[in-house]
């Protein structure tokens, strides 16, 4: 990176990344980032009794999931973030994979359940 500019040549930047860089953006956001994906999710929202009892139903409802690979230009960490309804977490590469399986171990005893 030259000292006159903060824009990096593209050799610069990991395969996965997508990022625009330029002096415009403050020094503290720069970094890498990959195309967000965006996976949409069924989920079970938890809804009070229209009849005002106060039990509790649950119902499906839908909603987007977002996961982007990112990393901070003058570090080494590579972050996967996970975000959902406002919310969300970056995982280190390792905890990462550690979800990953953990989906498939429990995705493959409900198809062996008949779930």
């Amino acid at each position: 990176m030259s000292d006159q500019s903060n824009e990096l040549a593209d050799s610069d930047c990991p395969q996965w990344c997508r990022a625009q860089h330029g002096d415009e953006i403050h020094p503290d956001d720069r970094r890498h980032e990959s195309e967000i994906v965006v996976i949409p999710v069924v989920k079970n929202t938890r809804t009070t009794a229209p009849a005002g009892n106060g039990a509790a139903h649950r119902r499906p409802d839908s909603a987007e999931a977002f996961l982007v690979i990112h990393q901070q230009l003058d570090e080494s960490d590579v972050w996967i973030g996970l975000g959902a309804d406002g919310r969300g977490m970056d995982l280190s590469l390792e905890s990462a994979q550690r979800v990953h399986q953990a989906l498939g171990d429990l995705l493959s005893i409900t198809r062996r359940k008949g779930a």
